[in-house]
């Protein structure tokens, strides 16, 4: 993020897509202030979206129902999907619709592939019922598949290990691309 910051002469403008109540923005909000300009648009389901404008939103950050929505007011360089990807009904049509929103940057982190070449899967996340009781469908994507969608328009910029892990032959890693 502060790469792009940089590249962008000290603004960094970005869509936090899924991103809840802010957690990826609290968890940087330290580094911030040093910029000249932030904003910080997450986009969400609409029960977040609700509760980020009463109870968090502010001057620098905002909750939107739609990419389009915030698209519209703010004109964010980058768009960042961090552990929501997998959680899509279609994931690859997804980023095929965000390759249509021509954002200059794009960053993946916490994003799950299976390991072994070719393969895929769709998978049951169980919580564990002392944290929440619940089961979502979770993709473990195929990164060679990820990666040809992304590079025909996008350079990969940087790729890196995430700590995540799952109970199946997997691994999770996170990307920054720039637009070519």
């Amino acid at each position: 993020l502060m790469w792009i910051a940089a590249e962008k002469r000290g603004r960094l403008n970005i869509i936090d897509f899924g991103g809840s109540l802010g957690s990826t923005y609290f968890q940087n909000r330290y580094f911030l202030p040093q910029l000249e300009y932030v904003r910080w648009n997450i986009v969400e389901q609409p029960c977040f979206v609700e509760a980020g404008k009463e109870f968090f939103q502010d001057d620098k950050i905002r909750f939107y129902y739609t990419i389009e929505e915030c698209q519209k007011i703010h004109s964010p360089d980058a768009i960042l999907l961090s552990g929501v990807l997998q959680y899509l009904e279609k994931p690859y049509e997804f980023i095929e619709y965000i390759l249509r929103k021509n954002f200059e940057y794009i960053l993946f982190d916490r994003t799950a592939f299976l390991s072994g070449k070719d393969k895929e899967r769709l998978t049951i996340q169980k919580v564990p019922a002392s944290i929440h009781k619940a089961s979502y469908p979770c993709w473990f994507l195929n990164e060679i598949r990820f990666l040809a969608l992304l590079e025909k328009d996008y350079c990969l910029i940087a790729d890196f290990d995430t700590k995540d892990k799952a109970n199946i032959p997997s691994f999770f890693k996170g990307y920054i691309f720039k637009r070519r």
